[in-house]
């Protein structure tokens, strides 16, 4: 008969050897990194466009403090190249980006990078998040396509700016209310 060694625990995702065996080490809950949740929750899209270089995307305040740990953009049938995404404050100061791939991801659902650096937003703040396009390119959706987000922000209107490499430079709206171009989103905890 084998016996079972009893070990002090480690928190440590491993596998350790006890008499021949393979047993899973004790694991922490408490290290595991927040879920991070998607702001934007549901979408109604609306005409197709992609006749327009430049920076698209929505402003929004945020109600609470929180960590943006990636960038996102909606995946229109037929997407196939690489979009910088940005993160501005209402400024125009950028605050990080990620270049996402949209070939080969699912239509119809949002694709999200991850950024090097998260960034922390505070409460009661303006923010813009920005994808950059290109005229001819990859298709995405006018900026009256509405957007349902989480408690976390409040969506104001669908922006577009001039581009700079990765830097996005807001201009204006055109569409008020909770709309968006592409749309876009970003993921938070």
């Amino acid at each position: 008969m084998k016996s079972l060694l009893i070990l002090p625990l480690l928190f440590l995702p491993v596998r350790v050897p006890i008499l021949g065996q393979f047993v899973p080490a004790p694991f922490n809950p408490g290290a595991v990194a927040p879920a991070d949740t998607p702001v934007i929750t549901s979408v109604g899209l609306s005409t197709t466009r992609n006749n327009y270089t430049g920076c698209v995307g929505f402003s929004f305040h945020t109600n609470s403090n929180i960590t943006v740990t990636g960038l996102g953009r909606w995946i229109t049938s037929g997407n196939s190249g690489t979009h910088m995404l940005t993160f501005t404050d209402a400024a125009g100061n950028s605050l990080g980006s990620c270049s996402l791939n949209t070939n080969g991801q699912t239509a119809g659902t949002f694709s999200y990078c991850s950024l090097g650096t998260p960034i922390a937003l505070s409460a009661s703040s303006g923010y813009i998040m920005f994808s950059q396009e290109t005229n001819g390119g990859d298709l995405w959706y006018d900026g009256s396509a509405t957007v349902t987000s989480t408690s976390a922000i409040t969506v104001q209107q669908a922006e577009y700016g001039t581009t700079s490499g990765a830097n996005c430079t807001g201009v204006g709206g055109g569409f008020t209310g909770t709309v968006s171009y592409v749309p876009v989103s970003f993921r938070y905890h």
